[in-house]
Protein backbone atom coordinates (compact mmCIF):
# COMPACT_ATOMS: atom_id res chain seq x y z
CA UNK A 1 0.00 0.00 0.00
CA UNK A 2 1.20 3.49 -0.85
CA UNK A 3 3.91 2.31 -3.26
CA UNK A 4 4.45 4.77 -6.13
CA UNK A 5 7.00 5.52 -8.83
CA UNK A 6 7.44 8.34 -11.30
CA UNK A 7 7.17 7.36 -14.94
CA UNK A 8 8.07 9.13 -18.15
CA UNK A 9 6.50 8.78 -21.58
CA UNK A 10 8.97 8.09 -24.37
CA UNK A 11 8.01 11.32 -26.21
CA UNK A 12 8.67 13.33 -23.04
CA UNK A 13 12.00 11.56 -22.58
CA UNK A 14 13.01 12.46 -26.14
CA UNK A 15 12.07 16.11 -25.65
CA UNK A 16 14.03 16.20 -22.37
CA UNK A 17 17.12 14.72 -24.04
CA UNK A 18 16.87 17.28 -26.84
CA UNK A 19 16.57 20.08 -24.28
CA UNK A 20 19.67 18.77 -22.48
CA UNK A 21 21.60 18.64 -25.76
CA UNK A 22 20.70 22.27 -26.46
CA UNK A 23 21.81 23.43 -23.00
CA UNK A 24 24.91 21.40 -22.08
CA UNK A 25 25.68 21.71 -18.39
CA UNK A 26 28.91 19.76 -18.09
CA UNK A 27 28.58 16.92 -15.61
CA UNK A 28 25.10 17.89 -14.40
CA UNK A 29 22.65 15.10 -13.68
CA UNK A 30 19.16 15.65 -15.04
CA UNK A 31 16.28 13.66 -13.56
CA UNK A 32 13.55 13.56 -16.18
CA UNK A 33 10.20 12.43 -14.85
CA UNK A 34 6.55 13.20 -14.74
CA UNK A 35 5.02 14.94 -11.76
CA UNK A 36 2.44 12.24 -11.18
CA UNK A 37 3.87 9.30 -9.23
CA UNK A 38 1.58 6.32 -9.65
CA UNK A 39 1.27 2.85 -8.15
CA UNK A 40 2.74 0.11 -10.35
CA UNK A 41 -0.65 -1.59 -10.78
CA UNK A 42 -2.07 1.61 -12.30
CA UNK A 43 0.79 1.75 -14.81
CA UNK A 44 0.30 -1.92 -15.72
CA UNK A 45 -3.46 -1.40 -16.14
CA UNK A 46 -2.85 1.64 -18.37
CA UNK A 47 -0.33 -0.27 -20.52
CA UNK A 48 -2.73 -3.22 -20.84
CA UNK A 49 -5.55 -0.91 -21.89
CA UNK A 50 -3.37 0.84 -24.47
CA UNK A 51 -2.25 -2.45 -25.96
CA UNK A 52 -5.65 -4.13 -25.79
CA UNK A 53 -4.23 -6.95 -23.66
CA UNK A 54 -5.71 -8.41 -20.50
CA UNK A 55 -4.20 -7.55 -17.15
CA UNK A 56 -1.49 -9.99 -16.12
CA UNK A 57 -2.18 -12.35 -13.25
CA UNK A 58 -1.51 -10.75 -9.87
CA UNK A 59 1.50 -12.26 -8.15
CA UNK A 60 2.54 -11.92 -4.51
CA UNK A 61 5.86 -10.13 -4.07
CA UNK A 62 7.02 -12.72 -1.55
CA UNK A 63 6.37 -15.64 -3.92
CA UNK A 64 9.48 -17.84 -4.28
CA UNK A 65 9.65 -17.31 -8.05
CA UNK A 66 9.98 -13.52 -7.69
CA UNK A 67 13.65 -12.56 -7.95
CA UNK A 68 15.25 -10.96 -4.89
CA UNK A 69 16.33 -7.98 -7.03
CA UNK A 70 12.71 -7.34 -8.03
CA UNK A 71 11.60 -7.56 -4.40
CA UNK A 72 14.26 -4.98 -3.45
CA UNK A 73 13.14 -2.71 -6.29
CA UNK A 74 9.56 -2.71 -5.05
CA UNK A 75 10.53 -2.39 -1.38
CA UNK A 76 10.56 1.41 -1.43
CA UNK A 77 8.88 4.40 -3.03
CA UNK A 78 10.77 6.26 -5.71
CA UNK A 79 9.60 9.81 -6.24
CA UNK A 80 11.47 12.29 -8.40
CA UNK A 81 11.13 16.05 -8.07
CA UNK A 82 11.86 17.34 -11.55
CA UNK A 83 11.51 21.06 -10.88
CA UNK A 84 15.26 21.76 -10.91
CA UNK A 85 15.73 19.81 -14.13
CA UNK A 86 12.86 21.58 -15.85
CA UNK A 87 14.23 24.96 -14.77
CA UNK A 88 17.81 24.16 -15.81
CA UNK A 89 16.73 22.86 -19.21
CA UNK A 90 13.86 25.32 -19.69
CA UNK A 91 11.87 22.14 -20.40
Amino acid sequence: PGLVFNRLHVADLASGVLAAMQRPAGAALHLLSDDEPAPPQDVVAYAAALSGLPLPVVQAWDAPEVAASLRRFYASNKRIDGRATRAALQW
